[in-house]
């Protein structure tokens, strides 16, 4: 993206925060290359060498926020690597950082393929690749006598009730933590066609499936962990499932 469409995108915000992001911009390449090396091809040529920045405007001059990153397409799969670090959220309506992340996946996507009123034909993949925290469930028992139930519930009681562990003849009330073991690079997939607005005429991006998969070859660590009652070795895994 050019200084002046970055300019024109930028209209109506505080002409402040316009000049540091002007300045910051040829750091930013820096920045998400530095960041982390998921995915492992981040710093193969066949990427763009600087970041663009991406928007949300549902409305001209109605700017919600931007966030910088950066796309390929290698054959006809078009890989997006997002520098979450560099969000910036308006707060439109009261929505958090996480809310606002969400509406961006899809912005991101029409602002590649052409814009809020899209014109392809068939589908097309998107790849969004992220970092995930690998975690370990960790458990802490309580022993019970052998003859220990749900006394009651109050009415109400949204459940499940406890459930005991029984090992080796014996009743055990596990109480459940998790420990952070790791981190594991995840392809977040999205299927999009191109759809007519049903209203006001147009076209939008409609998402047709999303999925998650491990990058090839990134896998949580093996946990050297285990089970303090059973021995059991505990597994660690992430949610890029």
């Amino acid at each position: 993206m050019d200084l002046f469409a970055i300019s024109n995108f930028i209209k109506g915000v505080v002409m402040k925060k316009s000049l540091i992001l002007l300045v910051l911009m040829p750091f930013l390449s820096i920045i998400i290359n530095a960041q982390t090396n998921c995915p492992p091809t981040l710093n193969d040529p066949t990427w763009p060498q600087n970041s663009e920045m991406y928007g949300y405007e549902p409305m001209p001059y109605d700017v919600w926020g931007w966030v910088f990153g950066k796309s390929r397409n290698i054959n006809g799969r078009i890989e997006v690597k997002i520098d979450w670090n560099t969000l910036v959220n308006h707060n439109k309506y009261g929505l958090t950082n996480d809310e606002f992340k969400t509406m961006m996946y899809k912005a991101i996507m029409a602002q590649i393929v052409g814009g809020y009123n899209c014109n392809f034909v068939g589908t097309k993949h998107f790849v969004f690749f992220e970092e995930t925290k690998c975690k370990v469930s960790k458990k802490c028992y309580l022993k019970v006598s052998k003859d220990s139930d749900v006394l009651c519930a109050d009415i109400g009681w949204p459940g499940p009730n406890p459930s005991f562990f029984e090992y080796q003849t014996e009743k055990y009330l596990p109480i459940y933590g998790e420990e952070e073991c790791g981190i594991q690079c995840c392809e977040i997939n999205y299927i999009v066609e191109c759809t007519q607005r049903t209203t006001g005429g147009g076209t939008y991006v409609h998402i047709v499936n999303k999925y998650k998969t491990p990058v090839p070859g990134a896998e949580c660590s093996t946990s050297n962990s285990f089970d303090c009652l059973t021995g059991a070795p505990e597994s660690c895994n992430s949610t890029c499932y």
